[in-house]
């Protein structure tokens, strides 16, 4: 009797959790994006090697570096984070220097373009880059080869009804 209580318990339990893992995490994203989106409240700096290194401190809810010009902008667009975007990475000759790049997080009252030109601005900084947001198609791609609208006999490979194709629709 025991045995089977616990199969049945088991087996209820097992159920449960799959139909759990159905659930999926969706973003909200337009169905067709015509434009390039990106996320609005952070973006990419790349500080320059050789100025000052950039220590990222959140204080008071506001990072703080210890470059003047650097935490005075932190604290106009309420900087909430700033955090080296390769961790790893070190400066080494013969190889691209990616030790200088952060991802700044700041305040979504601001828009990313002010943002985005003000840190620009400043003598130390090499570059400023938005974050894009790149959708996936779970399952099928946005082109109309692919579906047959434009030519059926374009993409015949991906699809073939004789089986003698690559099952691209399966890998979606």
């Amino acid at each position: 009797m025991k045995r089977l209580f616990l199969f049945v318990f088991l087996l209820l339990l097992i159920l449960a959790a799959s139909s759990w893992a159905v659930d999926e995490l969706k973003t909200p994203l337009d169905e067709q994006m015509d434009e390039v989106q990106y996320v609005p409240d952070q973006f990419v700096v790349q500080f320059k090697t050789e100025a000052e290194p950039v220590r990222p401190v959140l204080l008071k809810g506001i990072v703080t570096t210890g470059v003047q010009a650097l935490d005075a902008l932190n604290q106009k667009f309420g900087v909430s984070a700033m955090a080296k975007e390769f961790p790893g990475a070190k400066a080494e000759p013969g190889i691209p220097d990616l030790s200088g790049y952060h991802i700044v997080t700041f305040s979504q009252q601001y828009r990313l373009e002010d943002a985005m030109s003000a840190y620009a601005a400043l003598p130390n900084v090499q570059s400023v880059e938005p974050i894009g947001i790149h959708p996936v198609y779970d399952i099928y791609p946005n082109d109309p080869y692919f579906q047959g609208q434009a030519d059926p006999w374009n993409q015949w490979g991906l699809h073939n009804a004789s089986d003698h194709d690559i099952d691209a629709p399966c890998a979606w």
